[in-house]
């Protein structure tokens, strides 16, 4: 965050006052011992986004104080109070100097002048709006994301109207026009010490007090990131639970791909108003820590690319065989019965890169070069494109082998963008390259090539043994090498990390390791965070949660502070809570090989939990008996104290430990293939256990059909990894008719 500017001494400010009325600063008194003594005030018609601000602003007021502040238009401020808070582009702050429209997006002004609070940010009239909605609906592909979020809102044949609501929405991760947002938001986590913890009420952590003084402030205040996404699903899921960025909406299963119906409504929630209420508290939480798209922030999305998609070899392939990668043994195309696929390219083809530039690409501001040929499968043989890929690093882990073999193709790459960017400038100079820096071109190039920061590249943490946390510190360290080497190049790079595609219901806790990754890279050039990952369980991963949501938030805090502001919320039981989960911490580091427990798998997917089996291998039922303990001492601790939510967050922690003993309990009646099996299936050879697998999954529908556990988890998240790694799903859901009179 940047301070432009301090109040000026005494003497100065008697002098320079009546010239320059916004150095003239103050302590605002909000509320003094239980007495109100500030009205909010907004413009006389407030844009959506200072509305919401305010209600955000009142509502956190209200539960710190137990007083509930007045709201006034500007034109109609009631007499009475001695302090006023301005939120939002008003005339009396632009009479103080605050011009809203000369601040940049998300940016807002925080500023104290005499008894008055200013929190201004930049707004979007809807004339503005809609303007920018048909220059961005004109941009978009058929296939493109924001397109099909708007299903089931409106026609996507003419998505105008959608987006304009996109741009304009403030729980929208599109809406860019924040800063009012934003800033209350800073006032509420500095001045009032409120903490998200995870969504919804129980989540939101805010300190009780009689007395809310706001001290002097003049700042500009702006997200250091230009996109903030964690990931998730929340294309598809947004669309099941029937919320969009908190609009309610017809819930829609056929186009979302992942869960059908079925599964959805029983491993999930059974009825709308449950899907539709966890839906907006997502939402909700998820700007309260600022999240916003990528093309929102001006990151151009690396997806669709123009060149190796699945229909090259189809159209290309017969004229021009030249384009696509040779095999080894020299040949190229699909190889024998194989259906035509994404095949990988000869990029140090001259007329194949003239033909991406000339052809493929439209000329519009963006050219997607994606991720069609970038691992050791789809790469090139050929003489000359190996020639491109320049000297290879001779020593680094063992775990790392695959990406340099046959060879790591970074500096391959890299001069493949560059050439292809020294074209395309000629038909549009503001155009931007996307690429992906994955698999064999994530080893950074040793050529000492030099590009530019309108080359974007997505730097993805993701491997067979590397990528997952917690890793070894040599593991660690190469990572931060070649993200070191890549910055050195002078890329934009955006942290693509699917390291937490290993979440799941387990409390495999890594917050020191990785946040300490993440802070590095923003410390070295990392302009925005867009993971690829399954959502959290929030009882079960809550500290590594929060931890994620507030570096990518504020990349500048320390962990230390973000994991006291998390037991914090936990009063006289924060030493418990913080033990429960070093606890956690301590186990997910020094737990037992799963290959030593039974599989063999010493650094597969099992062993890395990137699998539903490997939760069930590393975290059995025994392993939870200590932290059980813990969390016993933990509640009576809390019940000492008059506040009955210290005592309702810790047991919330204990229904994650519950919901991850469920879940993880079915697998003992799967069927698998072997020791070393990924995907388990309905043992339908044998009615006892498949009773028993019915039973298990029962008891499983129980818990997460309750309405006192709707927050525990992301249960669609959950549910996608079920129904990734256990065949036959289906077979297992007994009927539920009884669940669902039970459930609200």
């Amino acid at each position: 965050m940047r301070t432009i500017g301090r109040a000026l001494g005494i003497g100065i400010w008697a002098v320079m006052a009546c010239c320059l009325p916004r150095l003239a600063v103050a302590e605002v008194s909000v509320v003094r011992e239980g007495k109100v003594l500030a009205v909010v005030v907004t413009a006389e018609k407030p844009s959506a986004v200072a509305a919401y601000a305010v209600k955000e602003w009142v509502s956190h007021v209200e539960k710190a104080t137990g007083q509930r502040l007045p709201v006034a238009v500007e034109t109609n401020i009631p007499e009475g109070y001695a302090n006023r808070i301005f939120v939002g582009a008003t005339r009396s702050a632009l009479k103080q100097g605050i011009d809203a429209n000369k601040l940049a997006d998300e940016e807002c002004v925080l500023r104290t002048v005499g008894g008055d609070l200013y929190i201004v940010g930049k707004e979007l009239a809807p004339e503005e709006a809609a303007r920018q909605a048909k220059e961005l609906n004109a941009k978009l592909s058929v296939h493109s994301r924001m397109r099909s979020m708007l299903f089931g809102m409106y026609d996507t044949k003419d998505a105008e109207p959608g987006l304009s609501w996109m741009l304009t929405e403030p729980l929208s991760a599109y809406c860019a026009n924040s800063g009012t947002l934003f800033g209350v938001y800073e006032v509420l986590e500095r001045h009032l010490g409120v903490h998200w913890l995870w969504p919804g009420d129980l989540g939101t952590s805010v300190p009780r007090r009689t007395t809310l003084r706001i001290p002097e402030l003049d700042e500009r205040v702006k997200p250091r990131l230009r996109s903030r996404d964690l990931g998730g699903y929340y294309w598809h899921e947004s669309r099941a639970l029937g919320c969009i960025y908190g609009r309610k909406t017809a819930p829609v299963f056929s186009r979302s791909g992942i869960l059908s119906e079925s599964l959805f409504r029983k491993l999930v929630y059974p009825a709308e108003e449950a899907a539709y209420e966890y839906g907006r508290a997502l939402d909700v939480f998820n700007r309260r820590h600022r999240k916003l798209a990528q093309e929102a922030g001006g990151v151009p999305p690396n997806r669709h690319q123009v060149a190796g998609n699945f229909w090259w070899w189809r159209d290309y392939g017969k004229p021009h065989p030249e384009w696509f990668a040779m095999r080894a043994d020299g040949t190229r195309g699909p190889k024998g019965e194989q259906q035509p696929g994404a095949e990988g390219l000869c990029v140090s083809n001259a007329e194949l890169r003239r033909f991406i530039v000339e052809k493929a690409w439209d000329g519009g501001d963006q050219l997607i070069l994606g991720e069609a040929d970038i691992d050791g499968e789809t790469m090139c043989h050929c003489s000359d494109c190996k020639a491109w890929d320049g000297p290879q690093e001779k020593d680094f882990p063992e775990m790392m082998r695959p990406k340099y073999t046959p060879s790591a193709t970074g500096a391959r790459y890299a001069r493949f963008w560059k050439e292809i960017q020294e074209l395309a400038v000629k038909r549009n100079p503001n155009v931007k390259i996307t690429a992906y820096l994955y698999h064999n071109t994530l080893p950074a190039p040793l050529t000492g090539i030099q590009l530019n920061k309108d080359i974007f590249a997505e730097f993805c943490i993701y491997g067979g043994w590397d990528g997952w946390y917690p890793m070894s510190q040599e593991e660690d360290q190469w990572y931060r090498k070649q993200w070191l080497g890549w910055e050195r190049t002078g890329i934009s790079m955006v942290n693509r990390s699917n390291c937490l595609l290993s979440n799941y219901v387990t409390p495999n806790i890594v917050t020191w390791q990785s946040g300490e990754f993440l802070k590095f890279c923003s410390d070295h050039g990392m302009i925005g965070v867009s993971f690829e990952s399954y959502p959290f369980s929030w009882a079960a991963q809550g500290p590594m949660a929060y931890m994620y949501y507030r570096l990518v938030e504020k990349p500048d805090l320390k962990i230390g502070d973000i994991r006291q502001e998390y037991f914090s919320a936990f009063g006289p039981a924060a030493r418990s809570a913080e033990e429960y989960f070093d606890y956690w911490e301590t186990y997910a580091r020094t737990r037992p090989a799963v290959g030593s427990v039974e599989t063999g798998d010493k650094h597969g997917a099992l062993e890395k939990l990137r699998r539903a089996r490997g939760h069930y291998l590393a975290y059995p039922p025994k392993v939870y008996a200590p932290a059980q303990a813990i969390l016993q001492r933990a509640l009576a601790e809390a019940r000492r104290d008059p506040l009955p939510e210290y005592a309702a967050r810790v047991e919330f922690l204990q229904a994650g430990m519950t919901h991850a003993l469920l879940a993880t309990r079915i697998h003992d009646f799967l069927d698998y293939d072997g020791p070393g099996a990924q995907v388990g299936s309905a043992p339908k050879a044998n009615p006892e256990k498949l009773k028993k697998a019915r039973e298990a999954v029962r008891e499983l529908i129980q818990f997460r059909h309750d309405p006192k556990n709707r927050f525990v988890a992301d249960y669609y998240g959950n549910t996608v990894v079920e129904r990734n790694f256990i065949l036959n799903l289906e077979s297992l859901l007994a009927d539920d008719t009884d669940l669902k009179k039970k459930a609200r």
